[in-house]
């Protein structure tokens, strides 16, 4: 056998247009803005606030949940980082809504977050055509005595020209909320709002004319569910830990 000659190290990194180029393929604009409630949802808010301004193309989620602290928000903004406790389960526990949605939709993101008894509020705001993998960092300020109490976090799209809000886009995000969040709005105090109206959850007789029922056969051995960001996977199998006896709230996403 011939002697092999080892040559230099290279570096695999990625480039980032891959983050892009992955998280517009099969892009739903309802579907994103619910994978950014779900981590209001996640971090235990009780209300939150969905703001869509077609004249701006601003998209913005406010929340009163718990917040995050400086490197909690540097894992929040880091592609497949999460904050999640892996001892949770697995759902959701790679932290890919954020940045998905941020690349599909967005030429710009900022994050602002505090946590209750916190005496700083933290900063962050990235372009998305950036080349380099390295950010400045997280910024922090200093919160008024008056706002200690307070926690929360706010993450504001800036929209880029391909996904211009329309009026259309506003009542399928209201659809794809209603439907999604109806166990947890009607059995939790949790408040959901799309520009100052309130999501009511969806009737069931309605939800099985819009979305017929659908029957999934699960054979023995490993099943697989394969789908689009956004597409109801996690939904999906929180119904089967559901009907197998999972009674956990923090299981299945209440709070």
């Amino acid at each position: 056998m011939k002697k092999r000659k080892k040559l230099n190290k290279f570096d695999q990194t990625p480039q980032r247009t891959i983050l892009r180029t992955q998280a517009q393929t099969g892009i739903d604009f309802a579907k994103q803005i619910k994978e950014i409630t779900d981590n209001s949802v996640d971090a235990g808010a009780h209300n939150i606030d969905v703001i869509l301004e077609p004249k701006k193309n601003i998209f913005e989620v406010k929340d009163d949940g718990c917040g995050m602290d400086e490197e909690g928000l540097q894992n929040a903004t880091i592609a497949a980082g999460s904050n999640k406790d892996v001892n949770d389960g697995f759902i959701g526990r790679f932290g890919v809504g954020l940045k998905n949605a941020a690349h599909a939709l967005a030429d710009t993101y900022a994050i602002s977050t505090t946590q209750a008894g916190s005496p700083h509020k933290f900063f962050y705001e990235e372009d998305l055509d950036m080349i380099s993998w390295e950010h400045d960092g997280v910024e922090q300020e200093d919160v008024d005595a008056s706002e200690k109490d307070h926690s929360g976090t706010t993450v504001t799209f800036y929209l880029n020209d391909q996904y211009k809000i329309t009026k259309n886009k506003i009542a399928q995000a209201q659809k794809e909320l209603g439907d999604s969040y109806d166990r947890l709005i009607k059995k939790s105090n949790l408040n959901i709002r799309i520009n100052g109206t309130k999501i009511e959850p969806l009737d069931i007789e309605f939800k099985d004319e819009v979305f017929p029922r659908k029957e999934i056969i699960i054979e023995s051995g490993l099943t697989g569910i394969v789908g689009p960001n956004g597409c109801g996977k996690s939904n999906l199998v929180e119904a089967l830990r559901f009907v197998m006896g999972e009674l956990s709230p923090k299981q299945m996403r209440g709070s």
